[in-house]
């Protein structure tokens, strides 16, 4: 099986011949102090997978780099989200759970799915990689009945939520498949961009 490491690797070589600018964002390993973190703001053990991507990289520095390493989640090019650190993720995560606690998301209503609980926010969401804008990729911590723990999944102001990996490693794996396949694009504007074929 491709380890995180690995894969990561694949990520970087890839950068290093298409965006520098984009390598030169992704920040040195998170400590085991900073992963304890994530795993205390959710109460819940981490998944090995998330452990081990962040144990590569803590997330991106957005000071170095204005856009994002993933590509949106549509068929088509859009903003890109940035690799969040841990420190962003926890900061996020407070946020969208204070919002909530207060009742802002008592209006907003969501196209149910079998495989993520039908929810504008949900507290054991780790709010991994995010747009700027307020559109989120999480990993879903409490998935649905068909949902697998674990897994990422898109958050964000569209009322349709939907499932982009079965994990962080398998998302990372889709991005190098993509970058190694000529599938991703570097944009100016938005970063690594998804065109359709």
């Amino acid at each position: 099986m491709t380890t995180a490491a690995e894969i990561w690797s694949r990520i970087e070589g890839w950068l290093q011949s298409h965006d520098t600018n984009a390598l030169a964002s992704l920040n040195e390993p998170a400590s085991s102090d900073l992963i304890s973190q994530l795993a205390a703001i959710v109460d819940i053990e981490l998944p090995n997978e998330l452990i081990a991507v962040y144990s590569v990289h803590n997330g991106q520095d957005e000071k170095r780099y204005a856009s994002g390493l993933f590509p949106n989640g549509n068929a088509y090019g859009d903003m890109a989200h940035t690799f969040a650190d841990i420190e962003t993720v926890v900061a996020d995560h407070q946020m969208m759970t204070e919002l909530l606690e207060i009742g802002q998301f008592a209006d907003i209503e969501k196209v149910p799915s079998s495989a993520i609980k039908t929810a504008a926010w949900n507290k054991r969401w780790l709010p991994v990689a995010n747009d700027g804008g307020g559109d989120y990729h999480c990993i879903d911590l409490d998935p649905g009945p068909e949902g697998t723990f674990g897994q990422v999944i898109t958050v964000g102001e569209s009322d349709i939520q939907t499932v982009v990996a079965s994990s962080l490693t398998d998302w990372l794996r889709q991005v190098a498949d993509e970058m190694d396949s000529g599938l991703l694009r570097v944009s100016e504007d938005y970063g690594l961009v998804r065109w359709a074929e």
